[in-house]
């Protein structure tokens, strides 16, 4: 979907004028995708109950849910998931618990990481923190394994550097299997840990199984 919102310098376009229409007249949003987008308010619903592109009428509505859409989406996604999964307990603090178990476990999104000794801040995208136990989630929607690789390592690092040895992360991809199970594979190797990090896929999207592979890395 991507590659549809993209301009001739490689950036999200931002203007109706830059909107190319051809590009979106044989597409149609499916899935848990489709159902992201229904969710979101009137006026910033890029496509329709049926999947079909729906063209804006200002220059906000289209830059805003395409910011929303580039990546955004599947953070909320992966976040709503695994807030459904657990128990909900005091709204304000997030706290919840796990549905078969009696451990401690808080949710968050979005946490902002400050560290002096680091350039730049660092967000995960979703973080669970089970008793002392870290576990970080980051989630890219991008198809490029050097790219998804690229956030493995830093998920990784972060999350360690955050939470200590016995941290673990989450890669959380659109990937195809096959790439899924390389790029695991090569990331476990390069970092000396088969137990501390995991990469989902494309076929790993369905909310039962992201809640099923994420319950077995924290037990």
């Amino acid at each position: 979907m991507r590659e549809k919102f993209i301009n001739k310098e490689g950036r999200l376009i931002r203007k109706l004028s830059e909107l190319e229409e051809d590009k979106l007249k044989n597409y149609k949003a499916e899935g848990e995708f489709l159902n992201v987008v229904l969710h979101m308010p009137d006026g910033y619903r890029l496509f329709d109950q049926n999947g079909g592109f729906v063209r804006p009428q200002t220059n906000r509505q289209l830059e805003k849910p395409i910011e929303f859409l580039d990546g955004g989406w599947l953070e909320l996604y992966v976040f709503e998931v695994l807030k459904d999964f657990f128990k909900k307990g005091s709204p304000e603090n997030q706290k919840i618990f796990l549905s078969d178990s009696n451990n401690n476990v808080s949710l968050d999104a979005n946490l902002l990481i400050k560290k002096s000794d680091w350039t730049k801040n660092f967000e995960l995208d979703v973080v669970i923190i089970n008793g002392y136990q870290l576990v970080g989630i980051s989630c890219t929607t991008s198809k490029e394994t050097h790219i998804c690789k690229s956030k493995g390592f830093e998920i990784h690092m972060r999350t360690r550097q955050i939470g200590g040895e016995e941290a673990k992360a989450v890669l959380i991809t659109r990937l195809r299997d096959d790439n899924v199970m390389s790029l695991e594979k090569e990331l476990q190797l390069d970092i000396g840990s088969g137990e501390n990090l995991i990469v989902l896929g494309n076929r790993d999207l369905r909310s039962d199984i992201i809640c099923e592979k994420i319950q077995d890395l924290i037990k």
